[in-house]
């Protein structure tokens, strides 16, 4: 990738990282082109760089943003609650992410994969997490496969 790729790949993460950050949402490659006026080639560009770098995870057949990890662009089963706004999380391993990667203390609203009984999961500053007694996060796909299959992992 040539010098100023890297750059301007660089400030188009920026420019998402901030609309996550500011906005609430993970925006789209035209939101993006607005907030750094630039053609929306250039984001698309940029966007496709990101993917095949695995910078994010693309909607299915598309090069829009599904999850900009540790936030998912739609509605999930991890539902995080931090900073006085809900986000979504892709799965149990990024929404205990959510909270830290805003810099405040969070609650996750999940269910149990087994009985479908609510979980409620404090995180707090540090990445700290208070869960029931009972509650108990299985990874069951290591992570150095997760890229095999990112939709299903």
């Amino acid at each position: 990738m040539i010098p100023d790729a890297q750059t301007f790949d660089r400030d188009v993460r920026n420019a998402i990282a901030a609309a996550i950050r500011d906005l609430g949402e993970i925006p789209t490659i035209a939101q993006v082109a607005v907030s750094l006026e630039r053609d929306r080639s250039e984001i698309e560009a940029a966007f496709q760089r990101m993917i095949e770098g695995r910078v994010f995870i693309p909607r299915d057949q598309s090069t829009e943003i599904l999850a900009y990890n540790p936030f998912c662009a739609e509605s999930t089963d991890f539902l995080v609650t931090a900073a006085r706004r809900t986000w979504w999380a892709i799965c149990a391993w990024d929404a205990l992410g959510v909270p830290p990667a805003l810099g405040v203390t969070g609650t996750i609203d999940a269910r149990c994969a087994d009985c479908a009984e609510p979980l409620r999961i404090e995180v707090g500053l540090g990445g700290t997490a208070s869960a029931p007694e009972h509650a108990v996060m299985q990874v069951g796909t290591p992570a150095r496969d997760f890229w095999k299959d990112i939709y299903r992992t």
